[in-house]
């Protein structure tokens, strides 16, 4: 599930029909896996073909760069820019797209560590808590509501 856009993952991960049997669940994990398996089975494909399309792009820049060496012309110019906002335009949401996993990623685990910070100031609450006093006369009280 690691190649799936984040909101992709969350909703095969959360969406579930109430109440099922386990002849139920099985045939639901296995209508789940079948199409998150063809979504992992396409990334490496979508990854080829945007490194093919960049690389394809950069070798018409370079050859654009020769001509115009050789002879200028405005019209070379203006593919030279094009074919610089294209490949730029691709690096930025390939940039764009790594920096929002990796915000994913970080509040998954801040979320973990919240909660188990949540925990320990819990249970430290508990531990320091009041629960026996003495009062003027030296009497021991334990009762809440008097302590209050």
């Amino acid at each position: 599930m690691n190649g799936l856009p984040w909101r992709s993952r969350k909703k095969l991960k959360t969406w579930k029909p109430m109440k099922m049997n386990t002849q139920q669940h099985k045939i639901w994990d296995a209508a789940k896996a079948f199409p998150t398996g063809k979504f992992i089975a396409l990334q490496p494909y979508l990854k080829k073909q945007e490194k093919f399309l960049i690389e394809y792009l950069t070798s018409q820049l370079k050859e654009l760069e020769s001509k115009q060496k050789e002879n200028p012309t405005a019209n070379r110019r203006k593919e030279k820019v094009k074919i610089r906002a294209e490949i730029n335009d691709m690096e930025t949401k390939k940039t764009i797209q790594r920096i929002n996993e990796t915000k994913s990623w970080f509040f998954e685990k801040i979320n973990k560590i919240d909660e188990l910070l949540a925990r320990l100031t819990k249970r430290q609450r508990e531990r320091t808590q009041i629960l026996k006093i003495r009062n003027e006369r030296g009497d021991i009280i334990t009762d809440t509501t008097e302590l209050q």
